[in-house]
């Protein structure tokens, strides 16, 4: 058996002024193919399939087309449940009757200790769906009025999950939030986004959803598959992946990364305003520029998106690299002299001195604002 773990798809994100919705499209029916290309038998998305808990109806449509086409089309089971983005009772709705298409949507916390067991290929796993919750509803849901945060709710789940774990195949669990397989201190809040240990799990692999990065938590068998794509610019650095496990011989037999490639990259670019604006430099992907240019450049966001049409906006290095300025080593001679305070103070924060037409600007400046201020006690 073949299973693919996939998270926080985001469906309907914006990244600043760009819906994303048709590199999402491209990007997700690849993703089918190439899962299908591999010989996936079940997909696992760990929450966040929309970016918003009242999503477009375009994105729902792209979401009802994508899970359609994985399962009558590729042939592969779905199991995802609720992030935080989402709305758990929108995501509810008709799941019951989905499953017997082999779509198992999980929103809400009823009966989370059973796991839905699924076969393929003469091999069997147990997915146990956990959505993203808060201690209130956990509450609730399990009448645990002790479990005032996410550890001691976290703690009763897996106290109930054991009496159902199996013995004859491996037992994966999905969830969404901050976990770790190995945090001593973890129960610091009742907000559901503190770090949560996953103390003694009775797991073979959890899948977890959340982080954008593809990363492990704690354990090799405790992961994160990160995002499809990047959904902001400070995840430039990042490369994108899904995970695969493989069962055999009714056990977990590997584990490994497979990357991801959306149909535009979110870059970060650095350089002067002219460097970067040369023709042979043009790009379709969503870019964030540094500018290297000693002072700020008139109409530099127009000339970079003549050349980058999806330039996400730019800041300035010399702005993020001046040196903090202090003039109280200034002698009593300067500070009677404006225009060589001035020049003081430009060198500190610049950290180069003033070019003759700056100094002759300055003076200018100078010698207009006093004359001002004599016209203006005269008429007084």
């Amino acid at each position: 058996m073949r299973i693919i773990h996939t998270a926080d798809w985001h469906i309907g994100k914006l990244l600043c002024e760009y819906s994303l919705l048709e590199d999402q499209r491209d990007c997700l029916f690849s993703f089918a193919d190439q899962i299908e290309s591999l010989g996936a038998d079940v997909l696992l998305i760990a929450g966040d399939l929309y970016d918003r808990s009242v999503p477009s109806a375009e994105a729902v449509s792209m979401l009802d087309e994508l899970f359609s086409y994985l399962l009558f089309e590729k042939h592969i089971k779905i199991l995802a449940i609720s992030g935080n983005h989402d709305s758990a009772k929108r995501l509810s709705f008709g799941s019951r009757l989905m499953q017997s298409a082999g779509l198992y949507l999980k929103s809400t916390l009823d009966d989370v200790q059973t796991p839905v067991i699924l076969s393929a290929k003469g091999e069997e796993a147990a997915f146990f769906l956990l959505p993203y919750f808060e201690p209130h509803q956990f509450r609730e849901s399990f009448d645990a009025p002790d479990c005032r945060t996410v550890q001691a709710c976290m703690n009763h789940f897996l106290t109930l999950c054991k009496e159902n774990i199996q013995k004859n195949c491996p037992n994966i669990l999905v969830a969404h939030g901050f976990f770790s397989a190995h945090e001593e201190n973890a129960d610091l809040t009742v907000a559901a986004s503190s770090l949560t240990a996953l103390y003694d799990h009775p797991f073979s692999y959890v899948a977890l959803g959340h982080l954008h990065g593809a990363r492990t938590a704690g354990s090799e068998w405790v992961r994160y598959s990160g995002s499809p794509m990047k959904y902001s610019i400070d995840e430039a650095g990042q490369k994108k992946s899904f995970t695969v496990i493989d069962v055999e011989d009714h056990q977990i037999t590997s584990v490994f990364e497979v990357p991801i490639h959306a149909p535009r990259d979110v870059r970060k670019i650095s350089g002067t305003l002219d460097a970067l604006c040369e023709p042979e430099r043009a790009s379709d992907d969503y870019v964030f520029a540094v500018l290297t240019d000693p002072q700020i450049r008139a109409n530099a966001i127009r000339r970079l998106k003549q050349v980058y049409p999806h330039a996400l906006g730019l800041s300035y290095d010399c702005l993020q690299t001046a040196q903090p300025v202090s003039l109280q080593s200034a002698d009593h001679s300067a500070q009677n002299d404006p225009i060589e305070l001035f020049e003081r103070f430009f060198k500190e924060a610049k950290q180069r001195e003033m070019t003759d037409s700056e100094q002759a600007y300055t003076k200018a400046v100078f010698h207009k604002v006093k004359g001002d201020a004599l016209d203006d006690s005269r008429s007084s």
